[in-house]
């Protein structure tokens, strides 16, 4: 048995602390490939560094430097739904283009076609070349790969029609002692020494190399096994490499890194996924399934690499058919066949997955995928496979797969029980990770899929809609007693409940704070009771009729008697826990507790020990315990869920046309640089034409400038000057006037941009009964002259922010 094949990142920069480094960005931002504005215009952009958003700066020679050293909290858009698909679509639309390396064919639908290894063996320095004991046997270490090379050919199809190549050079003296090797000694750059010394040429000759070695004394090469760079081209693998190494090795190349599912284990590991606590999917060969003989690559992937083509993808998002997705549906009943059969190839008529996109997220998107698996050893028949994942765009082959495996009966200790069965229907909560990084996606894009029938091992119907959670259906089961108790910070309490078998009872423990734990005590009267802890209201169960399972990360399942009590304590999370007692044949008593010691972002601790939402869409930091740490989102935003971390512009305005200030207001993503915004001049006028003169006097302010020159006196004093805006801490640019205690009636301006530095869209804001409050938003803005006009009979009715 084989220790665990742990990978290095090569082309993902993981950071073990907030601060970075520009150079690792810009090599991390310039593989990711993204479209930047025209030349010498600089930009700012939003990327994910690891597991955090980060702002960064484009010169006009667009090198890329931080601006700040630590993750930001920002003012994010108001995005619809429809603007989510929108995005969604156009940035799939763009995958293609990421796939330009001699790996891919050089067609109009790139596909993975080739990949192929140098393969060094070699002697430490500090062996003795002519001892038999450090010699490899060439047809050993060709083994691996010549069993490989047809398992990448079935598992592609043919696309791949020579699967991994190969050539293995005879052995070499390495420049490295095998005393302690590691990443710090550059082995990758001594192997690529010895094949460039050689007269190979990357690129060329060969695309990837794989370092074959005996076990050194110390350090990461001292164990068997193999390591590999993530969407990279070097594996190292002690010798003889064995099969299952290999494949597993170059599935790291390939993009993937190793697949966990998603488990109770990610609010004790977040932001990190949890590798080394979190189980493992189990079936794929990236995921502690590579024991099968058939263990491939995600139906995500296959797709992404071209071996499934779009016509064998079904499509669905909770909006149906839009014109950026004029094939999605919002429901439908699908058959699919096995992705991983190689005597079953895809076509028009053999649908192999269900793709239902979630967010964007940098160059990032977050996705639902529903496949079928007949592979391992028939381990994966018996149900559909639901899976989590994300792309990450860049690198050199085009991008990284990752996922989380959503284990069906996520409350046992096994993954063999992950799949929906059939004539069940399991509803899709989004994960903890998908909170932490798209909440409002997840909350929207909320997938429900029945299994309507299986034939073993040949396909699987399946029926797919979207629950409206503000809408579900009606409940398939009754309860006897729904009971609902907050948590608090000094212990509270159901008291002794006793429960009757003969029906479902539902606990709802709400308010448990950023780190409450729930613990619950029971016994049964004669039999057996169980009880299924939840995150989320337990649709699966109370809407569908399904297992009562199904969404659980924990159980409780006793036969104690009552004169004492089995206990076990969950860890809330997002505030909320649920209890959900199936019936059983005997009745129960039960005594839930919760205690936390912090609430939960946007909250404040009340002297009653409770947790308290900041009023006025106020939002804090978690910990906050008074409501002088509650801060008021900016003028123009609101806090558009209890649990975001931020805040969002406001879609909406209100038909104002008074006010003792007036403003225009933009976050950085809608101006043009991002970093700032010069405004030659701005007018206010009494009138919807912009005729006559423009309303004088007031007291010019401004979210920030570049200093002495700069100021916003420029735009309003005809002197010919340029006001240099600079964002606030809120990362949001505005200019106007205030005029004590006087209103003004403001019905138009003109607005005088320079050539670059524009803002696109703004927000013109009227300060009344003490606040900032959007009165219009005018889009589509250029250089030089806009003229805005504060027309609400010809406006049609501003949306409602909901």
């Amino acid at each position: 048995t084989f220790p665990l094949f742990i990978i290095i990142v090569s082309n993902l920069i993981l950071l073990s602390s907030p601060l970075i480094d520009a150079n690792v960005i810009d090599e991390t931002f310039n593989s990711a490939k993204y479209s930047f504005h025209q030349s010498g215009i600089s930009s700012t952009h939003y990327f994910t560094v690891g597991e955090d958003l980060y702002n960064v700066e484009t010169n006009v020679n667009h090198e890329i430097t931080p601006k700040g050293n630590k993750p930001i909290h920002r003012v994010f858009p108001d995005v619809t739904s429809d603007e989510r698909q929108a995005t969604i679509w156009n940035f799939i639309s763009t995958f293609d283009s990421y796939k330009t390396s001699r790996l891919y064919s050089n067609t109009a639908k790139p596909t993975l076609r080739r990949i192929k290894y140098i393969v060094v063996p070699i002697w430490w320095s500090d062996y003795d070349t002519s001892a038999i004991q450090w010699t490899m046997d060439p047809a050993l270490v060709e083994q691996s790969f010549l069993e490989n090379k047809p398992y990448y050919v079935d598992m592609s199809w043919g696309e791949m029609p020579n699967g991994v190549e190969y050539e293995i050079l005879p052995q070499q003296l390495f420049d490295q002692s095998s005393v302690n090797p590691g990443w710090d000694t550059d082995t990758e750059g001594s192997t690529k020494a010895i094949v460039t010394n050689l007269g190979y040429v990357e690129g060329v000759d060969y695309d990837g190399l794989c370092l074959m070695y005996f076990v050194s004394q110390s350090g990461p090469f001292s164990g068997y096994g193999g390591w590999a760079g993530v969407n990279g081209l070097m594996m190292w693998s002690t010798y003889p490499g064995w099969f299952d190494v290999t494949r597993h090795e170059a599935g790291h190349n390939f993009g993937h890194p190793h697949h966990l599912s998603n488990s109770y284990e990610y609010r004790n590991t977040r932001p990190d996924r949890g590798e080394g606590s979190a189980p493992y999917d189990g079936f794929d060969m990236m995921s502690g399934g590579n024991g099968y003989a058939i263990s491939h690559f995600a139906a995500a992937s296959k797709w992404f690499f071209n071996w499934i083509p779009d016509s064998s993808i079904i499509l669905m998002q909770p909006e149906g058919a839009t014109s950026e997705c004029p094939s999605c549906q919002k429901a439908g009943t699908i058959t699919l066949r096995p992705f991983d059969d190689p005597n079953l190839p895809p076509t028009s008529n053999r649908k192999m997955g269900i793709h239902i996109p979630i967010s964007v997220v940098g160059n990032r998107l977050y996705s639902y995928w529903m496949s079928y698996r007949s592979g391992n050893d028939g381990d994966a028949e018996n149900g559909l496979s639901v899976h989590f994942s994300w792309f990450d765009l860049g690198g050199t082959f085009g991008a990284s797969y990752d996922s989380m495996n959503f284990d069906a009966f996520g409350d046992t200790d096994t993954t063999l029980d992950s799949f929906v069965i059939e004539n069940t229907c399991y509803h899709l909560t989004p994960p903890g990770y998908l909170k932490d990084r798209s909440l409002l996606a997840g909350l929207d894009v909320q997938p429900v899929v029945c299994v309507d029938s299986i034939n073993r091992g040949s396909s699987i119907t399946v029926s797919v809609s979207f629950l409206d959670p503000q809408n579900p259906p009606s409940p398939q089961i009754t309860f006897d007693q729904e009971i609902k108790f907050a948590c608090s910070s000094s212990t509270s309490s159901t008291g002794l409940i006793t429960l009757s078998g003969n029906t479902n009872n539902l606990v709802h423990v709400q308010n448990t704070g950023n780190d409450g734990e729930v613990k619950l005590r029971m016994c049964s009267s004669s039999s057996t009771a169980s009880a299924y802890f939840h995150d989320d209201f337990p649709h699966s169960a109370v809407s569908y009729g399904s297992e009562a399972a199904y969404g659980s990360f924990k159980s409780l399942i006793t036969s104690k008697r009552c004169s004492s009590k089995d206990a076990f304590t969950y860890k809330s999370d997002y505030g909320d826990t649920y209890i959900l007692f199936p019936k059983s044949s005997s009745s129960s008593e039960i005594r839930v507790e919760c205690v936390f010691s912090e609430c939960l972002v946007n909250q404040y601790l009340s002297n009653n020990g409770q947790c308290i939402q900041c009023p006025n869409s106020g939002t804090s930091v978690a910990g906050s315990t008074s409501l002088n740490d509650c801060t008021e989102c900016p003028g123009g935003t609101v806090l558009s869920h209890p649990r975001l971390s931020g805040c969002v512009a406001l879609e909406s305005y209100d038909q104002i046309t008074s006010g003792t200030g007036w403003r225009i207001w933009a976050p950085d993503y809608d101006t043009y640089s991002g970093w700032v915004w010069d405004v030659k001049e701005l007018e206010f006028y009494d009138n919807l034409s912009c005729s006559g003169s423009p309303i004088t006097g007031g007291n010019a302010i401004d979210s920030g400038n570049a200093g002495a020159g700069w100021s916003a006196d420029n735009a309003f004093n005809g002197s010919g000057g340029t006001w240099g805006g600079r964002s606030d801490g809120n990362d949001i640019f505005y200019i106007g006037l205030t005029f004590g205690s006087t209103s003004k009636t403001v019905r138009c301006l003109k607005l005088y941009q320079t050539d670059t530095h524009v803002a696109l869209e703004v927000r013109v804001q009227v300060f009344k009964n003490e606040r900032w409050t959007n009165a219009w938003i005018a889009s589509g803005l250029t250089s030089d002259l806009n003229t805005i006009s504060l027309d609400y009979s010809s406006a049609p009715t501003p949306p409602t922010p909901t």
